[in-house]
């Protein structure tokens, strides 16, 4: 066992993440994302982060222009959110391309993952035409 990761996210780590039929409420263990992270293309694991506190931000995808200036909002306030020990994260409905693409646009410093079939949206019980944001604490 990993001494830098709770025991409770060292548990969680085995688990598959079911699908949700519902949106996650309070309690609920976060499923799992194997999504790629832009810029390398790298699998993200979201158990694995630790103790960090997690912020996820659902997109419209890279056409969005309200999704766009949430997504400069939320960069600009990183620096804030890292000094509570939080990590922003946000989901595209995009392929890796657009994602990077994304990425370097912002000159972002938080993970931008591209979920390109919708996946995760459907595991976090989020309709194609939703935007969701969901604050997980440690």
């Amino acid at each position: 066992m990993d001494p830098r990761i709770s025991a409770q996210d060292q548990a969680y780590a085995g688990h598959n993440g079911e699908t949700l039929e519902h949106l996650p409420s309070p309690g609920d263990r976060l499923p799992k994302l194997d999504l790629p992270q832009a810029p390398q293309g790298t699998a993200f694991d979201l158990p694995r982060m630790g103790r960090e506190s997690r912020i996820l931000f659902f997109s419209h995808g890279t056409g969005c222009a309200a999704c766009r200036t949430y997504l400069e909002g939320l960069l600009s306030k990183s620096r804030e959110f890292e000094d509570w020990d939080s990590k922003i994260i946000a989901v595209l409905p995009v392929d890796l391309e657009e994602a990077n693409r994304l990425y370097q646009q912002l000159a972002s410093e938080f993970p931008v993952l591209a979920d390109p079939g919708g996946a995760a949206r459907t595991r976090f019980g989020i309709a194609e035409v939703e935007v969701g944001i969901f604050v997980a604490d440690r």
